[in-house]
């Protein structure tokens, strides 16, 4: 009753029309798991301040859209959504890219696994670029839905790409991506079958594109180490984590680490002319190796639940992103951090000597990751948050969207 009060309480902020037809609306109950309580009070966390400042009107939703028309890429990673009697429309603009396409099939399962009568007509934009976009600094809160945020934007964290990608990255698009696979207990129990516990690597492993890491908003980082080799003026530079630790793979860090770039841009090829690349490592390949790393890209990475679910000890690199279901991992219970520390790799290294010291820890960690990431955070897991997101959502929208859309502007995403 607590987390349903709660809900019916900022619902308060908009007209009893709207009210009365969302506030009472609750998901199927195969959602209703020991994580829903915690997710309903996480999502109002997020919605808190756009609720504060007033209900989400029809004029909101749009400013939006008109804040981010000069992002170059806009089509690609942007889309007005909207949900009515059940089916899911676009705006008639939309460029669908590979991000936003995998983001869609998870919102159009969702309504036909859960059940349409469990989701509300709704408005809104998403977002699924791999920066947070809305700065608290710059931007009043807008009901902006991302695939991540950060604790320095207004950006609404929801389920994004993961669970429905069909290909890798930009170097490893030839590398097939099966997440309704991958997190079946079936599937796991083979990887595991195929790579012992006692036969995988002990290196820290990474396999990925050489990008730049912004080091953006790092100054937020409550456990950033201090970087004596950076002045403060750079703290935010660009820096070449993954192109670092290959080197110290291939050098004084061969014993401990063992990370390849599998490509890169063509002006950082011509930047480094002599680096070497190697091909990309399928997701089940990982899972030789008992300790993986999770670094960022130019922004976020959103490898990290993948990475779980090869049973194998994820050691995650501090980072200020963040995707909806980061606070529901505890570090070394579920993953191990290690900081994001241009200057040294003396916490890397002390972190994958403590797990070879540790073993029956680390397999325990493995395990509890894995665990986590199947039962939780899976496809089901991910459709019943976007379910609770939306009645939440749709609990402040101030206006019908069945009657404020021209529909002749929109088609449905069958």
């Amino acid at each position: 009753m607590a987390a349903m009060s709660r809900y019916c309480w900022l619902a308060a902020f908009v007209p009893a029309t709207a009210r009365s037809r969302h506030c009472g609306l609750r998901g199927p109950e195969i959602c209703e798991t020991a994580w829903s309580a915690r997710h309903r009070e996480r999502i109002w966390e997020f919605l808190e301040p756009v609720a504060r400042s007033g209900p989400i009107t029809y004029e909101r939703v749009k400013e939006i859209s008109q804040h981010f028309t000069k992002i170059n890429g806009w089509p690609m990673y942007f889309a007005e959504v909207a949900i009515l009697d059940g089916h899911l429309y676009l705006r008639h603009s939309i460029r669908l890219g590979g991000w936003l396409s995998a983001t869609l099939k998870l919102l159009k399962a969702a309504l036909e696994s859960l059940g349409p009568e469990h989701f509300p007509d709704v408005f809104f934009v998403l977002s699924v670029h791999d920066e947070a976009l809305l700065e608290k600094s710059r931007s009043k809160p807008l009901p902006l839905l991302s695939g991540l945020t950060t604790v320095a934007h207004w950006d609404i964290p929801v389920p994004g790409q993961t669970w429905f990608e069909s290909s890798g990255g930009i170097s490893s698009q030839t590398v097939l991506q099966d997440f309704a696979l991958w997190e079946s207990v079936d599937f796991q129990s083979s990887l595991e079958a195929t790579y012992p516990w006692s036969e995988r690597s002990q290196r820290g492993f990474f396999r990925g594109h050489d990008w730049g890491s912004g080091n953006a908003f790092t100054e937020f980082l409550a456990s950033r180490p201090p970087e004596s080799c950076i002045r403060s003026s750079d703290v935010s530079r660009s820096f070449g984590y993954r192109r670092w630790y290959a080197a110290l793979a291939e050098g004084e860090l061969a014993e401990w680490l063992d990370v390849g770039l599998t490509g890169a841009p063509d002006f950082v090829k011509k930047e480094h002319p002599k680096q070497r690349y190697v091909p990309p490592v399928s997701l089940p390949e990982h899972a030789k190796h008992k300790y993986l790393l999770h670094l960022d890209g130019t922004a976020a990475s959103n490898r990290f639940l993948k990475l779980l679910l090869m049973g194998s000890v994820v050691l995650k690199q501090d980072s200020v992103y963040e995707e909806y279901f980061y606070k529901d991992l505890q570090p070394y219970v579920h993953f191990v951090p290690f900081a994001r520390d241009r200057c040294s790799t003396a916490n890397l290294t002390a972190t994958l000597q403590w797990l070879r010291t540790h073993d029956a820890d680390a397999r325990a960690i493995a395990r509890a990751g894995q665990r986590v990431a199947r039962e939780e955070l899976g496809r089901r897991g991910a459709m019943c948050y976007w379910q609770k997101m939306l009645a939440s959502y749709a609990a402040l929208q101030a206006f019908d969207p069945r009657l404020m859309l021209n529909i002749s502007e929109w088609w449905e995403w069958t």
